[in-house]
């Protein structure tokens, strides 16, 4: 009997056994299925940073939800700096509609300032990125049957789909939540450029059907208290037909909405179609102040929108607004061609500057307008009547650091804080900056330099100037 109720015993513990490793070996099966997912996921041409960058909106009172147009125009950070105000920017690459429906649904913001141009888009491959993108893969199988009907088995294995992305997988791939802090702020270069094309508005008679759209629209936010406001954003890509069959429903109906292609309201807020925006859909940086400054303080007080900046809760926007200026400089300084500019954002917390010369002759050569402006930094050697004179300077956090001067090779090698391997040399035709070992320069005719960020240790830009053209960024 004893012997019996051995081997039960041991045959219990032998189970418990094995049930536990399995259920260790399917817990580690699901974490290597979801984190497969979440790498192989398809991207969209320049949003693949901005679509792993998006966390789950929360404590927020304002919700963007649209494509692109509000992707890059609505930006949280400068939001909550300026007016207080929390909110989470969810626009993307031609976000078709049933997305915005489904986001509305999720989030259930207080007020949702929803993209017009959503009315347009039902494109299959954008409800495809943006379900993978914006859906954990739990979420999956109900919105993939809500936006594929009886296709939606197809749609939501990512394995599957898009097992051929492992032989263009980049680092990025693996480093998700880089800048989660922007809070789905578009941080691209280009919202710096200005539109220079011509100006031809489409203006053809068509039927549009959006009515359907927009009362599901409106059904998701009385049935979750939600205020919406419609925005017809700015641009000279879209049928003028579409936008007066939209605000002659709107006004029929009283939703509320603003036509920021209206003209009184452009010449109102100096909106200009080739000042303030990058090409026919998007507006620039400077656009997209103009109209933020416009929306959030007429909802501020149209609905007395708290400003949360006061309030303990939100100390944390504080650290990422500290990080969203930093890199809103540095894309602001890669994309700028001229000297002066240059040097308003290059002179930043944190910054080290890099200078070497290259050629004979150049501070020789050097117009007193550019004298002037290494005056005003601090430096002095750099002016002499000697000729063949190689010249090479560090300016960190604002503070000569090192300049010297000489007919002979000039240089410094060492380190500064979270700086290493740095080595910054002029000698006959080179110009050489090297940090963290690889050389940085662009060793071209004139002065070279280099900006370098100590706080994300990263190389923000390297140009040269020829002193015959002193005002010009060269790269």
């Amino acid at each position: 009997m004893m012997l019996l109720s051995s081997y039960i015993s041991n045959f219990r513990c032998i189970m418990i056994k094995k049930i536990i490793s399995a259920l260790i070996l399917l817990i580690l099966i699901l974490i290597v299925l979801i984190k497969t997912d979440k790498i192989l996921y398809v991207k969209w041409l320049s949003n693949e940073t901005y679509y792993k960058d998006i966390t789950e909106p929360k404590n927020v009172d304002v919700l963007f939800l649209g494509t692109s147009r509000f992707g890059i125009t609505f930006r949280p950070l400068y939001i909550f700096e300026t007016y207080g105000v929390t909110s989470y920017n969810l626009g993307t690459s031609g976000q078709p509609y049933a997305i915005t429906e489904l986001l509305l649904k999720k989030y259930k913001p207080k007020y949702a300032v929803v993209d017009v141009s959503v009315l347009l888009w039902s494109d299959k491959l954008r409800k495809e990125i943006d379900l993978v993108n914006l859906f954990p893969i739990y979420e999956r199988l109900s919105v993939s049957r809500y936006l594929f009907g009886s296709e939606y088995k197809t749609k939501i294995n990512t394995l599957f789909k898009y097992h051929y992305r492992w032989h263009d997988l980049k680092q990025q791939d693996f480093n998700n939540k880089k800048y989660k802090y922007a809070k789905g702020a578009w941080l691209f270069p280009n919202i710096f450029q200005t539109y220079t094309g011509s100006i031809n508005i489409p203006d053809n008679s068509y039927d549009y059907h959006f009515e359907k759209q927009i009362q599901k629209i409106l059904s998701i936010a009385n049935t979750n208290y939600i205020k919406i406001i419609f925005v017809i954003q700015t641009n000279i890509a879209d049928n003028r037909e579409y936008h007066r069959q939209f605000i002659t429903y709107a006004e029929k109906n009283n939703l509320e909405y603003i036509d920021y292609n209206n003209k009184k309201i452009m010449e109102e807020l100096n909106l200009d179609y080739t000042r303030d925006m990058i090409d026919r859909s998007h507006l620039n940086i400077i656009g997209s102040y103009k109209v933020m400054d416009h929306l959030i303080p007429y909802m501020i007080k149209k609905y007395h929108l708290k400003d949360h900046r006061d309030d303990p809760k939100y100390k944390s926007w504080y650290d990422d607004i500290i990080k969203y200026n930093r890199v809103m400089n540095k894309l602001g300084i890669i994309k700028q061609n001229n000297l002066n500019q240059w040097f308003n954002l290059a002179f930043y917390d944190n910054y080290t500057m890099l200078i070497s010369t290259n050629g004979d002759n150049v501070l020789n050569r050097l117009p007193q307008s550019m004298k002037d402006k290494f005056k005003s930094l601090g430096l002095n050697k750099f002016e002499t009547d000697k000729k063949n004179q190689k010249y090479a300077a560090i300016i960190d956090n604002n503070q000569v650091f090192f300049e010297e001067v000489s007919d002979k090779k000039v240089e410094y090698k060492g380190r500064m804080k979270n700086l290493v391997n740095l080595l910054v040399s002029s000698e006959f035709n080179k110009a050489n900056i090297n940090v963290s070992g690889k050389p940085r320069a662009k060793n071209r005719y004139g002065i070279n330099f280099v900006i370098y960020d100590k706080v994300n240790r990263e190389i923000v830009d390297s140009i040269w100037v020829d002193p015959a053209k002193p005002d010009e960024v060269r790269r």
